[in-house]
């Protein structure tokens, strides 16, 4: 909860430092978009996430709304599903951004918040990816200036999982098994890494497509 209310204090800043064009009429109500796959593999995790997101909205809104230069303003959640598919995702949030909204949260898919953060670079809107974006990503000039991401990858979870496995648990043989996507890749080379600096052997690797659910073979 009190991570959804600091992300909505630091979008309520954003308004007013970065849209007072679209501000100018001094609105009594905004529309955020909360985009996520609710469909899919991620389903379930995103339904947590629009609970999550749509709570933090009510408790604003209960609260009064938004404190802006020029009164209260209340806030609309509009929610939408990307499927987890980059060009429903893309699509879909171009149809939001048409339909009016000031700001959006949401993808839990990092390949999808990557290609949203493209679009977003191009016409700024605050953007806060809830996913752990790629490494990839945070390299000098990636980042929109008005996307607000995680400060951390999936290179970082490797790594720390890789540690873990080696000092705590005093692993020194590891087979790794990746999902095939950005996200999957940089915590193998995470592992890779922490294998290197730690004197682990990396004794087999192995790809599995997102949403595979058998794994006896």
């Amino acid at each position: 909860m009190k991570k959804h209310l600091i992300l909505l204090s630091i979008f309520q800043l954003v308004l007013v430092f970065t849209l007072n064009s679209a501000l100018a009429a001094n609105p009594s109500k905004i529309k955020v978009g909360i985009l996520l796959p609710l469909t899919g593999v991620f389903g379930a995790v995103a339904e947590t996430q629009k609970e999550g997101a749509l709570l933090a909205v009510d408790v604003i809104n209960n609260k009064g709304g938004l404190d802006m230069p020029w009164g209260k303003v209340m806030v609309e959640g509009v929610v939408a599903d990307d499927e987890a598919k980059l060009d429903v995702g893309v699509r879909r949030y171009q149809y939001m951004r048409d339909e009016g909204i000031m700001g959006l949260g949401g993808q839990t898919w990092s390949p999808l918040a990557f290609a949203i953060n493209a679009v977003v670079k191009k016409q700024p809107l605050p953007y806060f990816p809830v996913c752990v974006m790629a490494k990839e990503a945070f390299e000098k000039g990636k980042l929109s200036p008005s996307t607000f991401a995680t400060a951390f990858s999936p290179w970082t979870v490797g790594y720390m999982d890789g540690s873990a496995a080696i000092k705590v648990l005093g692993k020194k043989r590891i087979f790794v098994l990746a999902r095939a996507d950005s996200w999957g890749w940089d915590i193998r080379d995470g592992i890779y890494a922490a294998a290197k600096e730690h004197g682990a052997e990396i004794v087999g690797y192995d790809e599995l497509s997102k949403g595979t659910a058998d794994y006896t073979t």
